[in-house]
């Protein structure tokens, strides 16, 4: 099965998979480096991508709508103690 080499968001730019692969590098190398700059012993970052799409039918329309949004995990042990962020 071949990748894409572009995404298409919202519906008039494109942007290559490359450069949203080097941006989500760049969010988890930022957070790795600040937990270990606080003396974090052990760090981690997990970053999602969901995609969600709808189509509704009413009366000879369809409504169709589709979703992109990203999530961001960090865990840390500190002192060797598991350390959750808060929001």
């Amino acid at each position: 099965m071949m990748l894409p080499s572009r995404v298409m968001l919202f519906r008039w730019r494109y942007v290559s998979i490359t450069t949203i692969h080097n941006q989500k590098k760049q969010l988890a190398d930022a957070a790795l480096n600040t937990a270990k700059s606080l003396g974090a012993t052990y760090a981690d970052v997990r970053i999602g991508r969901y995609l969600n799409h709808s189509s509704v039918r009413r009366e000879n329309s369809p409504d169709i709508g589709n979703t992109e949004s990203f999530g961001v995990g960090v865990r840390v042990i500190t002192k060797g103690t598991w350390v959750l962020p808060q929001q």
